[in-house]
């Protein structure tokens, strides 16, 4: 019976590769940062979204220390995509979780998507930077993280220069 053997540096295309970091990506940003988010005790914090938009970057860390700034698309489209499991997937996971519970999500999607207008989702909590979150400021910056996944992404696929992290 043939071995199947799947590893992340053994990719024989940049899709493969971007196949598998997209899926470490999502589970990473879903089952870990989305926990993490709900139940820190550090949402009291000056600093506390500089150190949450840290964590969403916390995939590509490895990589740029292993490989440099050659795959800047790369890593700043997966930090991008973690942020999106983090603000679209927030409480439904807490809801699956068990972490919390009673939440009205079509409220607040509408909130997320920017639906509610003027309404303040949360205020942004970045040291000297504190300013409110407005829903239509939260839903565009969703739309826009998506679109720059997305252009990060083609741009990371189509380059003709061959990666390291990629077989021969």
């Amino acid at each position: 019976m043939p071995e199947l053997r799947i590893t992340l540096f053994e990719s024989r295309s940049r899709r493969e590769l971007y196949a598998k970091l997209v899926v470490i990506s999502v589970v990473y940003g879903l089952f870990w940062v989305n926990p993490v988010d709900l139940t820190s005790a550090l949402h009291e914090m000056p600093y506390y979204h500089l150190w949450l938009i840290a964590l969403y970057f916390a995939p590509a860390y490895g990589l740029f220390a292993l490989y440099g700034t050659r795959d800047w698309e790369l890593y700043f489209a997966i930090g991008l995509l973690v942020s999106l499991m983090n603000d679209l997937f927030f409480y439904p996971v807490g809801e699956l979780m068990h972490i919390v519970s009673g939440i009205n999500l079509i409220e607040w999607y509408k909130l997320q998507l920017g639906l509610d207008g003027w309404a303040v989702d949360f205020w942004f909590e970045g040291g000297i930077f504190t300013f409110p979150v407005w829903s239509w400021l939260m839903g565009l910056s969703i739309y826009l993280r998506i679109i720059t996944v997305i252009l990060l992404s083609e741009l990371w696929l189509r380059k003709h220069q061959p990666l390291s992290l990629v077989k021969r």
